[in-house]
Order: structure tokens, then C-alpha cells, then sequence
């Protein structure tokens, strides 16, 4: 017989090699610049003016006034004639210095208020040419109101006057006479004086 060869047992099929996965490479994050802190925008600054009343606290009684009357003082310097005014500075700092010095008043028991008349002339005795500054209290217990009358000496108006055309508002505060003045209008009622400027000039031009 004619002997057949050995049929060769197929081996098991090559699997085809499957390449290792890959490692995902991940986006880079877009860095983000860091957040600032918002500035806040400068305050535009509140120009000084001068105000001819502000309202003082008389506690449980209620609020009360102090106001000017200004009587219209004349002012001359070379070339020209001003028609000049007394009253408060606008700041709140003098606002609040005028509350502290008004909780030192001499009068209670009631609403109390002021009324500052400013006088371009005076017949007071007790108010010589050599005084630069002079001022008479008028008590009204029914009214609850004190009239404070203050007079400044001509050269003294002109003085400040000066310092108004030379640096403006802020500019009398500096005048020599200013601590007097300050005195003037604060002393006689409520027994101390500010100690931050709280007393402002206005100067108009009449000729």
C-alpha cells in the first residue's frame, strides 16, 4: 500500500498583534489672566462753598437752626468795592464740628436755635475801635432763640478780602484774625470754639 503522509494539524491562526492604547493626551487649559480687583473711581471732589444755616440737635426737643443774617458789609481795595457775607463752610467736617461744639451750648430745656446778624455798623460801649472783633447776645426764653449780633472791624474785612482774591476760600481759613472770628460766632453760647475750620467768607463784587 501506498503509504500517505501525515496530515499536518494546522496550528492555531497568528492573531494579528493589536497596538497598546494609546495614552490620551489631555488639552492644555488656556490660562486665564488672574482677576483684578476692580479700583473704584476717584470721588470727584465737592468744591468748598459757604452755607447760611445748618440744623443743630437739641435732643428730645427736637432740631434747631443756627443761621446768619448778614447785613451787607462793604469792603474797599483799590479799584474795586465787595459786598461781603459770614457763614459756615460746607465741608462735613465742619458740619460735625459745629454739632460737637453746639452739644457744649449754655441754654437747655428746650429747642433752642441762633440767629447770627452779621452788622456792618455798631453802637455797642463795650465794642472799642481796638477790639478787631465784637459780639452781644439777645436772649428770647418764649422763643427759645438767642440773636447773636457780631461786628468785625473794617480792617479786619479787608484782611480777609485780600486773602480771597490772593488764594481763594480755603485761603482765609490761614488769616490771622480767624481763631478771633471763630470765637466770635461760637463762644458766647456754647462755651468752647472749634477746633477745624468751620467759619467761611463770601465776597461779592459791587463796583
Amino acid at each position: 500500500a501506498t503509504p500517505v503522509p501525515p496530515t499536518n494539524t494546522p496550528g492555531p491562526p497568528t492573531s494579528t498583534p493589536v497596538p497598546p492604547p494609546e495614552t490620551p493626551v489631555l488639552p492644555t487649559p488656556t490660562r486665564r489672566p488672574p482677576t483684578q480687583t476692580p479700583i473704584p473711581p476717584t470721588p470727584t471732589p465737592v468744591p468748598l462753598a459757604v452755607v447760611y444755616g445748618v440744623t443743630v440737635d437739641n435732643a428730645e426737643f427736637g432740631k434747631g437752626t443756627i443761621s446768619f443774617e448778614n447785613r451787607g458789609m462793604w469792603i474797599s481795595v483799590p479799584g474795586a468795592q465787595y459786598v461781603g457775607d459770614i457763614g459756615f463752610l460746607s465741608s462735613p467736617e465742619a458740619s460735625a464740628e459745629i454739632q460737637r461744639v453746639w452739644s457744649h451750648r449754655l441754654y437747655g430745656g428746650g429747642n433752642w436755635s441762633v440767629k447770627v446778624v452779621v452788622r456792618k455798623k455798631v453802637g455797642w460801649v463795650s465794642c472799642p475801635a481796638s477790639k478787631a472783633t465784637c459780639a452781644e447776645d439777645k436772649v428770647d426764653g418764649t422763643r427759645v432763640i438767642i440773636t447773636h449780633e457780631v461786628y468785625m472791624q473794617p480792617d479786619v474785612w479787608a484782611s480777609l478780602l485780600n486773602d480771597f482774591l490772593r488764594g481763594g476760600l480755603s485761603a482765609t481759613t490761614q488769616n490771622p484774625h480767624y481763631d478771633d472770628i471763630q470765637k466770635m460766632i461760637f463762644e458766647s453760647y456754647s462755651s468752647i470754639t472749634p477746633q477745624v475750620p468751620c467759619i467761611g467768607f463770601a465776597f461779592k463784587k459791587v463796583g
